[in-house]
């Protein structure tokens, strides 16, 4: 851990009053041989990272500038043709071969000294509800003083603006910030910030009218990761921009620039993902963003734009630390550094990282066709570091860390050769302390699917056809119960498969049809789950509610919890207190049994339903679906166990991730004077959803009020949930445990 002097601290820490305000009030307040698209001597050296209390950084090493820089060893394809800029060809024999769209010579388009920085700002509700879209702009405002420093913003997507600077939700509007000031230069019709023509007409003007020796281009809204992308526009049914759109929407100005953008950010959550990073690399030299989810006021543009101003010649690297280091200053100002991440990432370093991977990932395809190895593979998985939410409360966002993944999976040597490449790549590496593990990128990985329009968006951006194969065999598995006879040879790994091209690639949807038919119902075990049941679930003499899985699908199980529940008395329908951890499996055996004490969880005296996020060492993530102040949303939970005591934090509320793939920012911490309502779910006797029950309201005191404590006396009912390598999930029948005054617990089996 390298030291923080008391200078760079103090760096760190600088904001200006306005910022901390606005930020309090925000906190209240994915073939055929063709497929569409992919699937798969230092310049100047970062200085060393810093970490403090919840800060963790990660340098590089090797940062080397990409501008102007002659030492790559990435080889560039000029005839590279149609809507995207890249292509990658497999050979079985060969490998992958890699070819990117690259000028001859890259000329600035602008006078030296000259920056400007294109803003594709889509205020959404971040906007219309809390108003940080103008607290941003206000930002831009106050820190460039100089005319050399533009910011030249589109604003759309949000119902309503402030009224600061007469921004209007019926417009399209275009302005300019420059010397402390802002102008409108023109406005249109209201247009969906959600489809590429709409993104490549602001480009294709700004580049026309405000082309600089230095460009940059930021996303700003809501994001999602490699599936979803980014930009929703609220006024267009949450429409948005997926990677393959903003790849073909730079593609189609690439023609009309003579340069690389110097960076392209994301002040978004989730974006920092390896499918963006090889998207981005013929269009910029740099991509700023966050493996994580971002807090709603994001990025500090006050501290972007002052370096810029004062650095006008210095290297996009260094403006992305200044990025990075102000952005985790804002959040530790408010007490949610802990959570954040944001990583500066070299792109002409992402091809030796995609050949890295690539070759990890045939050693993953190849222990796949082993249900053991295949089984070990995906269990640790489950262990590695992962953003946003993968659970049925909160929606799956499926974006896991490509270094822990990789590390987890694979050998040794293969997953050094990522890492090392990883190391070249990310040049800057913040996190705080709750996201260690955090390598800097991160890649989907399908923990529960929507839909099979998410895999087939997953085929056109993934950057391995070994991993595409690998998760295919996973959605193969879900929808039939085993991967026996499952074989990539002829779609995903036939020899000349082009990636990241124009094509088709419909025929191949069949193996994820499955994941259409997702249902809130509670599905029981039965003969088609793929873990099958030998013996139970029993009590044995000791009254350990148990059961034991068959030999034959040992290694299709994944993990196992508990649901507990009570039984309403006037309607009889089951109340679903969550599902928790309270097991022991033994894989070796297939023996599972009961592991629970008893307890459950209260805020202010009052029983709340809780769900298993995460899992790491001592320490465990829930959420609880609550009403806060009258608006469905769900609170996060921190519980670490010390012995038999616990420490269990309220984190605050954070909204999920919507039917679109849109993840809300970041946790909003509580504060005193909230009114909760916990809001259960309800079955009926035969499983089918029923619908939800609210629980006693209270209000939170701002004493942390969390406690795990002993059920109430009485009747309640228990399940085993197992979740099978596939991302399927089971319940076993109910036994009934009965709960006494001394907090003893007597298991019966239901008749």
């Amino acid at each position: 851990m390298v030291i923080i002097t008391a200078k760079r601290k103090g760096e760190l820490m600088r904001k200006t009053s306005e910022k901390i305000l606005r930020a309090l009030l925000a906190v209240s307040v994915l073939a055929t041989a063709v497929l569409s698209s992919g699937c798969l001597d230092d310049e100047e050296e970062i200085s060393d990272s810093t970490a403090s209390d919840n800060r963790q950084t990660s340098d590089g090493g090797n940062a080397e500038s990409s501008e102007g820089s002659e030492g790559s060893d990435n080889k560039y394809d000029g005839s590279v043709t149609g809507s995207r800029a890249s292509k990658l060809t497999f050979s079985g024999s060969d490998g992958i071969s890699i070819a990117r769209k690259q000028r001859e010579a890259e000329k600035p388009m602008g006078e030296d000294g000259t920056q400007t920085v294109f803003v594709y700002m889509c205020g959404s509700d971040l906007e219309s509800e809390n108003g940080l879209a103008s607290g941003d702009i206000e930002e831009m405002i106050a820190g460039s003083q100089s005319e050399n420093v533009k910011f030249v913003i589109q604003t759309g997507g949000a119902g309503a603006w402030a009224d600061t600077y007469g921004i209007s939700a019926e417009k399209t509007q275009r302005y300019v910030v420059t010397g402390g000031e802002i102008s409108l230069i023109e406005e249109k019709e209201s247009v969906n910030m959600g489809k590429e023509d709409v993104l490549v007409d602001f480009l294709s003007w700004g580049i026309e009218n405000y082309a600089a020796a230095k460009m940059g281009l930021i996303f700003w809204n809501h994001g999602g990761g490699s599936i979803s992308g980014v930009c929703f526009d609220e006024l267009n049914e949450n429409d948005s921009l997926s990677l393959e759109e903003i790849d073909t929407a730079l593609t189609s100005v690439y023609g009309k620039m003579t340069d690389k953008f110097a960076f392209i950010g994301f002040d978004a959550c989730l974006m920092a993902t390896v499918e963006t990073a090889n998207m981005l690399v013929p269009h910029a030299d740099y991509m700023f963003a966050s493996e994580e989810t971002e807090p709603g006021y994001g990025w500090d543009y006050t501290e972007i734009a002052g370096f810029m101003e004062s650095n006008p010649t210095a290297d996009t690297a260094e403006l992305g630390k200044t990025v990075a280091d102000s952005f985790m200053a804002s959040c530790e100002a408010i007490g949610a550094g802990g959570e954040a991440t944001l990583s500066i990432t070299d792109l002409s370093r992402i091809d030796e990282l995609v050949k890295a991977v690539n070759d990890a990932a045939e050693e993953m395809n190849d222990i796949s066709s082993d249900p053991a190895l295949l089984a070990n593979a995906v269990r640790s998985i489950y262990t590695v570091r992962a953003y946003g939410s993968n659970n049925d409360t909160e929606g799956y966002t499926n974006m896991v860390d490509l270094g822990s993944m990789i590390a987890a999976t694979v050998s040794d040597d293969k997953a050094d050769k990522v890492m090392s490449a990883l190391e070249k790549a990310v040049v800057y590496n913040i996190y705080g302390e709750d996201k260690d593990g955090s390598t800097g990128l991160s890649t989907y990985y399908p923990f529960g699917v929507s839909g099979s329009t998410e895999l087939a968006t997953f085929g056109k951006v993934c950057v391995s056809p070994y991993y595409m194969t690998f998760v295919d065999r996973i959605a193969y598995g879900a929808q039939n119960g085993s991967t026996d006879g499952y074989s990539g040879e002829k779609t995903w790994l036939a020899d000349g498969a082009v990636y990241w091209s124009d094509g088709d690639y419909s025929d191949y949807e069949s193996n994820w049809e499955h994941y259409n038919n997702k249902t809130d119902n509670m599905g029981f075990c039965g003969d088609k789950s793929s873990v099958q049941i030998d013996v139970g679930p029993v009590l044995d003499d000791e009254g350990t509610f148990y059961f034991n899985v068959t030999d034959d699908t040992i290694n299709n199980l994944a993990s196992v919890n508990c649901s507990v529940y009570r039984v309403d008395e006037e309607t009889g329908e089951l109340i679903e207190f969550g599902v928790d951890q309270s097991t022991k499996v033994d894989f070796s055996s297939g023996l599972v049994e009961d592991n629970f004490s008893g307890q459950w969880y209260m805020i202010e005296n009052n029983l709340i339903p809780m769900f298993i996020v995460e899992k790491n060492g001592n320490s465990s993530v829930y959420t609880s679906p609550i009403k806060l102040n009258g608006k469905e949303t769900n609170l996060r939970i921190a519980m670490t166990q010390d012995g038999n005591a616990y420490d269990i934090t309220a984190l605050g509320t954070w909204d999920g991730v919507n039917e679109n793939g849109e993840s809300a920012r970041s946790v909003v911490p509580l504060k005193e004077g909230d009114v909760i309502v916990p809001i259960f779910n309800t079955y009926d006797s035969e499983g089918n959803f029923a619908g939800k029950a609210e629980g006693d309201e209270c209000t939170y005191s701002g004493d942390n009020m969390i406690e795990f404590v002993n059920l109430p006396a009485g009747d309640y009912r228990y399940s085993f949930v197992i979740n099978d390598i596939y991302g399927n999930v089971c319940y076993t029948g109910f036994t009934v445990f009965t709960t006494d005054d001394d907090g003893n617990v007597f298991f019966t089996p239901e008749e």
